[in-house]
């Protein structure tokens, strides 16, 4: 391998570092402030912000999702051709359309919540939440243009600066909140909550407009000297920034929907059934506050473990080296397959600890709904870090028909389960099975049309799922001793990750899941591989 190719390669597996570390930071500061979150409102308080959140976030993808994308392609397109003064012209203009879209329904939202809470989920109380989430889609509208005209200028700091310090504002803002609050009723402590994101919105909304604000004077000089100028009019930037932005946001509403989907057909169908607004709202609270967010974990490690590798697939799908490609995915897949079968066997036979230790619950449905729906969190890594591959690879409206296709047996699979049996919120977690498996089962064929990527099974699910099997059983009796001579549930977990991830990483190795050049390429692959040949398993 040529010096250029490897200092190129190590650019590239730098650049998937850099994404990896803030998609995990914000992901797992995400799911701190859920956990925290639960405990300060309960199942019924956490049901009306899951309802109010679950609304909120799709109506900020089909407003603005795909605006970072499409302004940092074109900001990064006028770079190339020195066209600075093109480039301002279409960020101000972009600005002013996402500002009137935004405020049209921000209005409609804030005005409309007591209504769009009852014909949704059959409930007037999420509209304290829903109207201080309204300002937040104004916000976020222009935070996400300002966002990608700094990835257009190729500065991750910026974005890794904003993402993280706004997600901390927001748990700081929205914790406080919520526990004032929450003395006045659980639809203040939820909306109390959604304070928190305007918060956290707005601290990053200023640190871009100070940036950028820091930074137009070197723009303005450089349009200064451009000489040959096109006039992009409102409609032609709005045009090409839709054109650019559609296929994704499609994609991702479609990938999100299924969160609201849940809560819709939930608390409708169980309206009619005769279940009371309470029940309701209690049941659908521990499905999203702890079951979610406790099986979202391996979700998203496993997809951090991909975007260090994501920019690869990119390159080598942009130089049409079709081989590098199915090697690269394989990889991939594989693991996050490793990770997240681990994660999911431990959650399974540890649940009632987990969610003892994470939110202060003994209650029987919480961990119950975790020991069932654990092994769901595969498939959803499955279908997450697939999806991922084929937005890479440029077949986003084909990722968006798959998790449309899988929404919809997702769907009738949860009306179904519903209507038929009597399984109320345990319906909603085999219906994460239906779509994930669906998804990645429909992924996973589009990328074999694609690329002529063939999956393979032994390596990447049978041997982690014995080796998972063997550490996690390990781990249970591990657990049990612990907390048996101790009484201590934090302790005890901890001692039981260290020892079954010890366990698992020998297994994996022993089984050959990775070979020694692919371990090669880990972070500190030659120390892993250096160790592993002392202690002769490898």
């Amino acid at each position: 391998m040529s010096q250029e190719t490897t200092k190129k390669n190590g650019s590239i597996y730098q650049t998937g570092f850099m994404t990896a570390a803030v998609f995990a930071a914000v992901s797992l500061l995400g799911l701190i402030y859920r956990m925290i979150l639960m405990r300060i409102l309960g199942s019924r308080g956490m049901g009306y912000y899951a309802m109010a959140s679950e609304l909120y976030q799709l109506l900020v993808l089909f407003i603005a999702g795909g605006i970072p994308l499409a302004i940092s392609m074109i900001t990064s397109e006028c770079a190339q051709k020195r066209a600075y003064r093109e480039n301002i012209t279409i960020l101000k203009n972009i600005r002013i359309y996402e500002s009137i879209i935004s405020i049209l329904f921000a209005g409609l939202l804030f005005a409309g919540a007591g209504q769009i809470g009852q014909w949704l989920y059959g409930t007037g109380e999420a509209d304290w939440a829903l109207r201080f989430f309204a300002p937040s889609l104004f916000i976020m509208a222009l935070l996400n243009v300002y966002d990608g005209f700094f990835k257009g200028l190729k500065s991750m700091v910026p974005t890794m600066i904003s993402q993280i310090a706004g997600q901390m504002i927001c748990m700081l803002f929205g914790l406080i909140a919520a526990a004032v609050l929450i003395n006045k009723g659980f639809a203040f402590g939820a909306a109390g909550a959604a304070l928190g994101s305007l918060a956290g919105a707005l601290s990053s909304l200023i640190f871009y407009m100070v940036l950028y604000h820091a930074f137009k004077p070197k723009i303005l000089k450089r349009v200064a000297h451009q000489k040959n100028t096109e006039r992009i009019t409102f409609g032609k930037s709005v045009r090409m920034t839709l054109g650019l932005m559609i296929p994704y946001v499609l994609c991702q509403l479609v990938y999100q929907a299924d969160g609201i989907l849940d809560a819709v057909l939930f608390n409708r169908l169980l309206m009619g059934i005769g279940y009371t607004e309470s029940v309701r709202v209690e049941m659908f609270g521990v499905y999203s506050g702890q079951f979610r967010t406790v099986i979202l974990l391996p979700v998203v490690f496993a997809s951090a473990v991909a975007a260090i590798l994501m920019p690869s697939v990119r390159q080598a799908y942009k130089i049409h080296h079709t081989k590098w490609l199915n090697d690269q995915s394989h990889l991939i897949i594989r693991m996050s397959m490793v990770l997240s079968i681990w994660c999911a066997a431990l959650l399974s036979v540890l649940s009632k600890p987990v969610v003892r230790l994470l939110f202060s619950d003994i209650s029987e449905l919480p961990s119950a709904l975790i020991m069932v729906g654990a092994p769901a969190a595969v498939f959803s890594a499955l279908s997450a870090v697939t999806g991922m591959i084929l937005q890479n690879i440029r077949r986003r409206k084909a990722a968006a028909v798959n998790f449309m296709m899988a929404l919809v047996i997702h769907g009738a699979a949860v009306v179904a389960l519903l209507l038929v049996s009597n399984m109320n919120i345990v319906a909603l977690v085999y219906g994460c099975y239906v779509f994930a498996f669906a998804a990645a089962f429909l992924n996973i064929r589009t990328l074999r049309k694609t690329s002529g990527y063939r999956q393979e099974y032994l390596h990447t699910f049978v041997l982690p799922v014995f080796a998972a099997l063997i550490s996690a059983g390990i781990g249970w009796l591990i657990y049990h001793g612990v907390t048996f001579l101790i009484h201590s549930v934090l302790f005890g977990i901890i001692v039981t990750l260290v020892v079954s991830a010890a366990v698992y990483m020998i297994s994996i190795i022993i089984l050959g899941v990775f070979s020694e050049q692919e371990i090669l390429k880990f972070p500190l692959g030659r120390d892993i591989v250096s160790l592993c040949k002392k202690i002769h398993i490898l």
